[in-house]
């Protein structure tokens, strides 16, 4: 990248995915660096989110990782060295990682890969990759999504269960509990459902997710009943944890921290080699001449009776009788809308209408570098290899595809849905091919523009639909099948087959289930319980899946908090001189 000099081994940037090479093969692109991103922001998608973030960073001093001089940003544990530089938790993990003995997919036991740097484990048939020799570093830590400071965690300290708690910033650890003998890289936590606080390594700590104290049912004796007290808890500060952060956005605005993803903007297709631009010869051009003249009322419009429109074909500018009056000339002309690029929730980027479209108008033409079936295939295989999901690639017949991924205009941001707003046609300009997007029914401003990709899966795995449409088939490219209603016995009509949602629904409120049942149901004390149980690990490295689905400013504080972050914290830190538990502080025990 320009003016950072940084240079890497590709086999090291594999740990770092939040780099990106921007052009369509490692030996003609250039690589931006992991460095100049906030790896938090990006945690989501950082393989495709890389180039998106903005603002001032820190960095780490022993690696490329970067992030936003802010609370909410920075990960707890992280050592803050100046106002542009620190050390994050990656190089301060010295405790010993204990796992849990259960698989974050499955939610069962059995032989498990564990993560060399947080509690998670895995069965190596869930992760379906073929891993390699070495030590195994899950995607969620690779990914750079890090416990950050007022965030509620689950916790494992000494013989004790799992056990949800609250990190807590620095300037809210009690006095009493800041004299405790610590590492400065240690992270301070409250255990809910009680006073005690102790410091722990980001190596006993992994997220906890939303569903996680669901399915409590009653516990009658004190210590299953005080864990239940607990689960609520943590239920009720997340729940409002997130509804701050919701509304922190609304107020605040996620735009300045993001900058849609790096492209070359460009006006008109180009044809990569071998093909050419097609050449219209000149009786050709004669040939799609329209009967319209200037003195007609809309001539070569919409309501007209202009022959190549009716064909889908555009008026030549220099050709046409009827002159400058011509209205068939808006891909020529690029007579586009107000649109611009907007974060989507749960999208990430997509297309929104800055004006009223009306019914049947042209939206935009859908532009990029135009390929031939050999360069989709070494630029799908290219994509795999870099882990990127993100595909701009429009079939235009049998031979050509338009790939809007490095180059392209605001066309490649539009998003699938299962009930668009607008479709692609196929229409001749110039004797070329072009796809434009037109509106399908009328389209209020601020509105999304969308487009049904209806797409196939290069892979086994299907890209999950995220339109919210009403008739949503759950998966890009798949077909929409309402539920079949048979008569019951009672004379009622029930439905008898149940949508691909709830299936979704019921086995994600089931895996939470047993997810809390296997480190929630064990007779022991309090914060935790019963020692972990030994199980075998397989030490190894990620790998690079094999499936592909094609598509289509902080201040400089660094003090580690912010206003919002300390008001927030204060709900979860009470007490003013708690206690502090000898139970709850003791030296940790070996498993």
């Amino acid at each position: 990248m320009s003016g950072c000099g940084k240079q890497y081994h590709l086999a090291c940037l594999r740990l770092f995915p939040q780099h990106k090479f921007t052009g369509t093969s490692r030996k003609s692109s250039t690589l931006f660096c992991p460095a100049h991103t906030c790896h938090t922001c990006v945690s989501d998608d950082p393989r495709s989110n890389a180039t998106t973030t903005k603002g001032q960073l820190v960095r780490c001093i022993k690696c490329p990782s970067s992030y936003h001089a802010d609370a909410k940003c920075i990960p707890a544990g992280s050592e803050i060295l100046t106002n542009a530089a620190m050390i994050c938790p990656k190089h301060t993990l010295e405790q010993c990682s204990i796992n849990v003995n259960w698989c974050f997919l499955c939610c069962q036991g059995g032989s498990l890969i564990c993560c060399e740097t947080c509690p998670t484990a895995f069965h190596l048939e869930c992760l379906k990759f073929t891993p390699p020799e070495g030590r195994y570093i899950c995607e969620e830590c690779e990914s750079g999504r890090m416990p950050l400071y007022n965030e509620v965690v689950w916790a494992k300290y000494g013989a004790y269960r799992f056990w949800p708690a609250i990190t807590v910033p620095p300037p809210m650890v009690p006095e009493n509990v800041e004299q405790i003998s610590h590492k400065q890289w240690d992270i301070c936590i409250r255990f809910f459902g009680s006073s005690e606080y102790v410091w722990i390594n980001r190596r006993r700590i992994y997220l906890y997710q939303e569903g996680d104290s669901d399915a409590i049912g009653q516990k009658r004796s004190g210590l299953a009943r005080r864990y239940g007290e607990a689960l609520q808890e943590a239920k009720k500060v997340h729940g409002m944890l997130l509804e701050k952060k919701t509304a922190d956005q609304l107020t605040n605005g996620s735009e300045d921290a993001f900058k849609p993803p790096m492209y070359k903007n460009i006006k008109s297709n180009r044809y990569v080699a071998p093909l050419k631009a097609p050449y219209q010869a000149k009786d050709e051009m004669e040939d799609n001449v329209c009967e319209c003249k200037a003195s007609d009322n809309e001539p070569c419009g919409p309501d007209s009776n202009c022959l190549n429109r009716a064909l889908l074909v555009e008026c030549n500018p220099k050709l046409c009788p009827a002159g400058e009056s011509c209205q068939n000339q808006c891909f020529e002309k690029r007579q586009y809308p107000a649109l611009a690029a907007r974060r989507i929730s749960q999208k990430g980027w997509g297309l929104v209408a800055q004006e009223d479209i009306r019914q049947g108008q042209f939206v935009i033409e859908y532009v990029g570098e135009v390929i031939n079936n050999e360069e989709l295939a070494r630029r799908l295989q290219h994509k795999v290899t870099q882990k990127d999901e993100n595909y701009y690639f429009l079939t235009v017949d049998s031979e050509l595809t338009i790939d809007a991924g490095p180059k392209g205009n605001l066309a490649r941001f539009i998003n699938h849905s299962c009930e668009p707003n607008c479709e692609t046609m196929l229409w001749k300009v110039g004797g070329a091919q072009s796809v434009g997007l037109f509106a399908i029914k009328d389209i209020k401003a601020g509105e999304e523009l969308t487009f049904n990709y209806n797409f196939e899966s290069k892979g086994p795995e299907k890209k999950i639909c995220h339109c919210n449409a009403s008739k949503c088939s759950g998966f890009i490219g798949q077909k929409y099948r309402p539920p079949v209603e048979e008569p019951s016995g009672d004379g009622r009509r029930k439905s008898g087959k149940k949508t691909k949602g709830s299936k979704r629904r019921k086995s994600s409120m089931a895996a939470a289930d047993k997810r809390r049942k296997s480190t929630v149901e064990k007779d022991d004390g309090t914060p935790g319980g019963s020692k972990s149980k030994k199980r075998k690990s397989v030490a190894v490295e990620p790998v690079e899946s094999e499936g592909v689905t094609v598509k289509v400013e902080p201040s400089e504080a660094t003090d580690a908090v912010d206003e919002s972050v300390t008001t927030a914290a204060s709900m979860a830190v009470t007490e003013e001189n708690p206690k502090v538990d000898e139970t709850a502080i003791k030296d940790e025990v070996k498993e």
